[in-house]
């Protein structure tokens, strides 16, 4: 600020402009002006930055509002860095209209934040994310389905029990190929929701230093490691866009069916969407997906998280899951004999 005062913005009154996102506004940050005369010097700064801590290991960098900054800085940011470093990522984490979301995208970033963590309901979570992977900016936006932000503390995980914790991240993880959260204060569940809001956290870590148990465990944390593995493993789940729904005949189970795209890897998702009670109901074999269209059902499918084995012959076959124990399978599907 005092070496080169022309690249920050002023208040009429000759102040330094407060950085305002509403509803928050913070008083210790203050605003560049991407427009200024020294625009050049101020870009190839804030370049030297982004190179600084790539040079230190760091290969993925957050944009918290990126629409609150110029498109064209940030496409000519992104392009320049990955002139040098290609497999650097960018993540966008703007929430707002979708058009502005997909601007972000078609300037560059890698990945996007997503309204994936207020998509809570069967109906919603099928209808959002069909249009995010099938849609048309499925051809430009790779979608990441965060659980939580620092900013972020979702209402239904406020005094939530571990099965909601990890009914959340079985969709995230499953659904969308990029996924994330909020370390510590998701896996040990120890967010609190402040009294003056929905969504903000009471102690957030944004004031607050925090020394956290790193080696903590839990059944979540059990959880979130063999789900990570299966992901690993499975290259089905390794992208967004093979993503195809079928049918329950209850609206608590959600299910999915993967594919990769020479098709001989399939793997079949179905999650208890109900945190209390356990849920059972019939769920349809997606023929065409799998495909199997004019073909006789002889199914082989492996549950990749218990090692059970089952035979399925119908289109439509029962499963139940008790979210005390497990509120996912994950299906790996071969053709029987």
């Amino acid at each position: 600020v005092k070496e080169h005062p022309e690249w920050f913005k002023r208040l009429p009154d000759g102040r330094l402009e407060l950085d305002e996102v509403p509803p928050l506004q913070y008083s210790d940050i203050v605003n560049f002006d991407f427009e200024c005369e020294d625009r050049k010097g101020l870009w190839e700064e804030l370049k030297s930055v982004v190179e600084f801590w790539i040079d230190k290991g760091v290969k993925t960098f957050y944009a918290s509002t990126p629409h609150y900054k110029p498109f064209n800085f940030w496409h000519w940011l992104i392009e320049e860095i990955h002139k040098e470093h290609p497999d650097v990522v960018f993540l966008s984490g703007a929430l707002d209209r979708n058009l502005i979301i997909e601007e972000l995208a078609m300037t560059g970033f890698n990945q996007s934040l997503t309204y994936f963590i207020w998509k809570t309901t069967k109906k919603e979570i099928e209808e959002y994310v069909s249009e995010l992977v099938h849609g048309q900016s499925s051809q430009f936006m790779v979608p990441n389905f965060f659980v939580n932000t620092p900013d972020i503390f979702p209402s239904y995980l406020d005094n939530a029990s571990e099965n909601m914790y990890m009914i959340r991240y079985a969709l995230a993880a499953t659904l969308a190929s990029n996924c994330g959260m909020y370390g510590p204060i998701y896996e040990l569940m120890t967010g609190q929701r402040h009294p003056d809001s929905r969504e903000r956290y009471f102690h957030s870590e944004k004031y607050e230093i925090v020394q956290h148990d790193w080696d903590a465990r839990n059944r979540l944390t059990d959880f979130i490691s063999r789900i990570n593995k299966t992901r690993q493993e499975n290259p089905a789940l390794q992208t967004s866009f093979n993503l195809h729904f079928s049918q329950t005949d209850n609206d608590k189970l959600i299910s999915f069916v993967k594919t990769t795209h020479s098709g001989q890897h399939a793997i079949w998702c179905v999650i208890n969407l109900d945190q209390h009670q356990k849920q059972g109901g019939y769920v349809e074999v997606p023929r065409k997906a799998l495909g199997l269209k004019n073909r006789w059902i002889n199914l082989q499918v492996t549950e990749l998280l218990t090692g059970e084995v089952y035979h399925w012959f119908n289109d439509w076959n029962y499963v139940e899951l008790n979210p005390s124990k497990l509120p996912i399978h994950i299906f790996k599907v071969e053709m029987g004999g």
